[in-house]
């Protein structure tokens, strides 16, 4: 597998110790990963008796990628196994996707059944997160989109899994749409957006967070800067009380800014936390 991209963990069944079923997860948690460019796939590799025998791991293909971004195991369907969310955001299939698990007994025997999540190749997906935006129940899927508004895909229905997708426009001044994460910023009760960007030059800004009026599935949000100017190429955002005071602080990673940024005097951030004021 080339140019490995993407990478988690999870048990891809539910075997019981001493039994016979491959992917039961028996010797512990499988790896999830997915890569890019030529020969790119999202796959699995089923982890040995002894996890340790680097040569015992045996690799089960799923799908075809052009560049995998983020891969996150969710139980879409209800079944009680871990399903696979992906973004693919290179070639003609790129978009958003789940990988149905077909149970333990038949996960290393075939390809999973794959489902789209909106369109298919309308936009460049790049990270994706899982999270109810409207507080239904059910769990919605948002993608930061290169050079394109934010998809939030509203799960309208749980059984089978249903979608429609509403864009939310990128605020002025900004980067492009790199990664999204779901939180209560400023402690009103309602959940915002925190979106990174690449290619935050010239003045941009590459981190900020954004609140809806009404509804979410509106097309523009209100946007608040969390970074400034500083940065160039920001990547996956996660929400954390880091100084434990009682709100959500941001932690990111901003790369690359003097290799790609023509005329770019600053230096890179590496590992970076902002502190949320709002407490």
């Amino acid at each position: 597998m080339r140019g490995q991209n993407a990478v988690d963990v999870c048990p891809l069944g539910a075997g019981e110790p001493g039994s016979d079923s491959r992917s039961t997860g028996l010797a512990g948690v499988d790896i999830v990963a997915g890569s890019k460019d030529d020969g790119g796939a999202i796959g699995w590799f089923e982890a040995p008796e002894d996890p340790r025998n680097a040569d015992g791991w045996e690799w089960h293909p799923l799908y075809d990628a052009g560049w995998v971004m983020t891969l996150r195991p969710h139980d879409f369907d209800g079944d009680g196994d871990q399903d696979i969310l992906a973004t693919d955001r290179r070639e003609s299939r790129r978009g958003t996707l789940w990988l149905e698990n077909p149970g333990p007994e038949n996960a290393a025997e075939s390809r999973w059944a794959e489902h789209r999540i909106g369109p298919v190749d309308e936009y460049e997906a790049m990270h994706n997160v899982i999270a109810d935006l409207d507080g239904d129940g059910l769990d919605d899927v948002l993608v930061a989109a290169k050079a394109d508004p934010i998809r939030y895909h509203r799960r309208r229905a749980n059984t089978p899994p249903e979608w429609e997708t509403h864009p939310i426009e990128m605020p002025p001044n900004t980067g492009g749409g790199k990664a999204v994460e779901v939180g209560d910023i400023d402690l009103d009760g309602q959940p915002d957006m925190v979106v990174t960007c690449e290619h935050a030059d010239e003045g941009k800004t590459g981190v900020f967070w954004m609140s809806y009026g009404k509804t979410p599935t509106e097309s523009h949000w209100s946007a608040q800067s969390i970074s400034g100017p500083e940065g160039f190429i920001f990547d996956l955002v996660q929400l954390v009380d880091l100084d434990r005071d009682g709100d959500l602080d941001v932690i990111t990673l901003e790369e690359k800014g003097p290799y790609f940024a023509e005329g770019f005097q600053g230096e890179e951030l590496g590992v970076v936390w902002y502190e949320n004021p709002s407490r």
